[in-house]
């Protein structure tokens, strides 16, 4: 178990998660499974619970994007992330292709 900590979902990540089908092109049965991916890790956090290998957390190293951090969800849906070890709050960015992070579309 790690530290337990406080997970916070940047206005951006809200939006990303109401338009999941339409930012992603994916199926409703899709669009749950990543949600699910979602809210599942936000307790693995809240719990201090270790990340699973399989969502292959790494930190980011381009422009705009360096100190950030990236899970994989699904396919080629990313969680971007950044955590502030210092206040104990990891904040749930967007949700974004590798695509995205390579051309820094951050919208």
């Amino acid at each position: 178990m790690g530290p337990k900590v406080r997970v916070r979902f940047t206005s951006t990540m809200d939006r990303h998660i109401k338009q999941l089908r339409t930012r992603f092109n994916n199926s409703t049965e899709m669009a749950r499974e990543v949600i699910g991916e979602v809210f599942a890790l936000e307790e693995m956090f809240a719990v201090g619970e270790p990340i699973p290998k399989s969502y292959n957390q790494h930190v980011l190293m381009n422009e705009p994007w360096v100190g950030f951090y990236e899970l994989h969800v699904a396919d080629d849906i990313l969680l971007v992330h950044v955590i502030n070890e210092t206040k104990a709050v990891v904040r749930f960015v967007g949700l974004y292709t590798h695509d995205m992070l390579r051309t820094g579309r951050i919208e």
